[in-house]
């Protein structure tokens, strides 16, 4: 299909699973939980690790993704979904929005907006360097287990590589810049960064 840009075997097991990538996994599960979603909209299959232990858990989730091979419940883009309006009670979306043009975002947003009920879940790609790995395990337990550690953005812009057209904290979409863009369609209830994945940036977002 046109505009896949990570080919399915992107995802295999061992490759993909890293134990790093498993606390991201962790976030998504437990914000969408944390709402008291029983509907929610997966944009993004990856691995299909959330979908299915969220599944586990009693939430009805609906998969969708623009490449077919990786068999989504829908196969569609997350510029146009083809999800009717008020459709789910939370949408997720874990790295995905980095994948198109940061012109393309503000519309994806809204449509994210469009199709959710109440919240909306993103998680984003950090460009910098971490100078503090982790809080320590009691820090942890402090702030609920989420965590966080210290990240410097880079002074320069994020250069297409194939998959990611931006990034949090290159120049032209810093931390402040992406917030600012998120707050327009949603109230951002939360921000922070997964301490053992500080790659990954996290935004619980709300409907206004």
């Amino acid at each position: 299909m046109s505009g896949v840009q990570v080919p399915a075997v992107h995802y295999d097991w061992a490759a993909y699973n890293k134990k790093a990538r498993w606390a991201s996994y962790w976030h998504q599960i437990t914000e969408v939980l944390a709402i008291g979603a029983r509907s929610c909209l997966e944009i993004g299959t990856g691995s299909g690790v959330v979908k299915r232990t969220l599944t586990g858990l009693g939430v009805d989730v609906t998969s969708v993704d623009i490449d077919g091979e990786l068999r989504p419940d829908v196969v569609g883009d997350v510029r146009a979904l083809p999800c009717e309006t008020g459709s789910f009670d939370v949408v997720l979306a874990s790295q995905v929005l980095e994948h198109i043009p940061w012109v393309d975002v503000p519309g994806a947003l809204s449509e994210l907006r469009r199709v959710s009920r109440s919240h909306a879940l993103v998680s984003l790609p950090q460009a910098g360097i971490d100078v503090g790995v982790a809080w320590s395990i009691h820090v942890v337990k402090f702030f609920n287990d989420r965590g966080g550690s210290l990240h410097i953005g880079t002074p320069w812009r994020h250069r297409f590589d194939g998959q990611h057209y931006w990034e949090v904290g290159a120049r032209g979409t810093s931390r402040r810049v992406v917030r600012e863009l998120l707050a327009r369609p949603f109230s951002v209830e939360r921000e922070y960064t997964v301490a053992e994945m500080p790659y990954h940036r996290f935004y619980v977002l709300a409907k206004h």
